[in-house]
C-alpha cells in the first residue's frame, strides 16, 4: 500500500509560534505565549535565567515568572527540552 504525501514540509516546533508549556524540576509548569518562533523565546528565558542565577539581589524582577522561579529557587532548573507547543498560531512561520 503506497501513502500520498500532501507535498507539504512539518515546520519544527521550535520555529512555531503560540502558546507553549515549559516544565520545571519541580513539577510545576511555566506556560506563555510567543509571537516570535520558539526557538527564540526558549533562548530568552535561558539568558533571562543565567542573569536571575548570577545576581545575588532577589528584589529584582527578570524577563518572566520563569526566570522570577528560578532566582527564587535555585536547585530547581527549566527542563527546556520537554516544552511543547499547546496551541500555534496558523499561517505564521
Amino acid at each position: 500500500m503506497n501513502l500520498l504525501s500532501s507535498g507539504k514540509d512539518k515546520t519544527p516546533v521550535i520555529r512555531l509560534r503560540g502558546v507553549y508549556q515549559t516544565p520545571c524540576s519541580c513539577g510545576n509548569y511555566y506556560i506563555g505565549r510567543t509571537h516570535q518562533n520558539l526557538g527564540t523565546r526558549l533562548q530568552q528565558h535561558k539568558e533571562s535565567i543565567e542573569k536571575a542565577l548570577k545576581s545575588r539581589n532577589n528584589s529584582i524582577s527578570f524577563d518572566s515568572g520563569l526566570s522570577n522561579h528560578i532566582s527564587k529557587n535555585t536547585n530547581h532548573y527549566v527542563l527546556f527540552h520537554e516544552t511543547i507547543l499547546i496551541g500555534n498560531d496558523l499561517g505564521i512561520q
